[in-house]
């Protein structure tokens, strides 16, 4: 097993954000935060108080040890409050999931705000508690040759500065949380992904001993059938045709177009078996398409289901056309058979598997729908993109 590598700076900033659980864009979960961010605001704050007074109280200031303490204890206070307020605006921007660097570039006007509304509301807190002493003396009396404007102006700015310091460090711990956390899930999940493809790959073992013994033993049983018995042996030869084409195609994703429609033809074989004249079947296939990848079995499940929920649910049987053409640079698969849409579940096992398996191999670029196009007649249309043309 190998352990992938750590991306790069770039790279970070080139991603996109992970998407935020539903549950933290509700009002309550989005301001009321959970136990475990709460622990962490309590001691990184709690921290930053402890160590801030007590240099307030070993070094020499300009204002008393007592407004010090008083200041910094607020500066926490309000600090647990602003940031939380940021954590808000976080989750709403990471909403949209933009990239890692775009979602900074977003921030920044929030941060700035928040740090002269900071800056603006502490520097009020300390004239409180000291007066107009508080601006116009400043950190060892630098405000001192300034006018009270000024003065002012430079302390809030100087607050602001330190609040605008103290927010980009507490971004920087939240988004490196949140990366490390979205890295040991990419980890996990690719943990369980090479766990499940070694499962498969036994399971496929498996499948392929257990078929090659049946396809044996219907070898075995064709040969004990009389011969003046012609269907039943032609039966037992379409099967071993179908298995046999199964076994060919178990490990690939595409198969040209042809062997498709040779799988249905074996498979029709014995269902003309079944139902008699009560199965009527129509192809129409475009030029050029022979060579046309196509999922394997995949137009055979949608004959099957034809069949399956149109002809031998009826006492008078009907027709099941298969439609093949192409057009601007997409394979369209159309199956129509006789029926109603109500009387089949959209939701079963193979029409499921159909939808997985063209979202997994063509990522989105394949559609299925299953329609009632008029009365009687249910349509069952594929559209394939070129991609999959050798």
């Amino acid at each position: 097993m190998t352990t992938a590598a750590l991306p790069s700076w770039r790279d970070l900033a080139a991603q996109r954000v992970p998407p935020v659980d539903g549950e933290d864009l509700a009002w309550k979960r989005r301001w009321l935060g959970h136990p475990a961010y709460w622990r962490w605001q309590a001691g990184g704050w709690c921290f930053l108080w402890l160590s801030q007074a007590s240099m307030t109280l070993v070094l020499p200031r300009g204002e008393d040890a007592h407004t010090g303490l008083l200041m910094m204890g607020a500066m926490c206070a309000s600090g647990v409050l602003w940031t939380h307020v940021l954590r808000g605006v976080i989750l709403g921007l990471r909403g949209g999931q933009p990239t890692w660097a775009g979602l900074l570039l977003r921030l920044l006007p929030w941060m700035l705000l928040l740090a002269v509304v900071w800056g603006a509301s502490l520097t009020g807190l300390g004239m409180l508690l000291a007066g107009e002493d508080f601006v116009l003396t400043g950190p060892r009396g630098a405000h001192q040759s300034l006018t009270p404007e000024r003065a002012l102006a430079v302390a809030i700015f100087s607050i602001a500065n330190a609040a605008m310091l103290i927010q980009i460090i507490w971004i920087a711990g939240y988004f490196m949380h949140h990366l490390f956390s979205a890295y040991q899930h990419s980890q996990l999940e690719r943990l369980r992904i090479e766990a499940s493809s070694r499962e498969a790959e036994v399971r496929n073992l498996r499948r392929q001993m257990d078929p090659h013994f049946l396809f044996n033993s219907l070898n075995t049983v064709r040969a004990l059938i009389p011969r003046e018995n012609a269907e039943a042996r032609d039966a037992v030869t379409h099967l071993s045709d179908l298995l046999r084409g199964s076994l060919r195609q178990s490990d690939k994703n595409l198969i040209p177009l042809r062997e498709e429609l040779a799988a249905i033809d074996s498979h029709l074989a014995i269902e003309q078996l079944r139902f008699g004249s009560r199965l009527l079947f129509h192809r129409h296939v475009g030029r050029g398409l022979d060579h046309w990848l196509v999922p394997p079995f995949l137009i055979q499940t949608l004959v099957e289901n034809a069949i399956k929920h149109g002809v031998a649910k009826s006492e008078q049987g009907g027709t099941i056309v298969l439609h093949l053409r192409a057009c601007r640079g997409t394979l369209c698969c159309m199956v129509w058979n006789p029926g109603t849409l109500e009387e089949r579940s959209e939701g079963g096992l193979g029409l499921k598997n159909i939808r997985t398996r063209l979202q997994l191999l063509y990522q989105g670029n394949a559609s299925f729908r299953l329609q009632q196009r008029r009365p009687g007649r249910v349509r069952a249309a594929v559209c394939l993109p070129q991609a999959a043309v050798l």
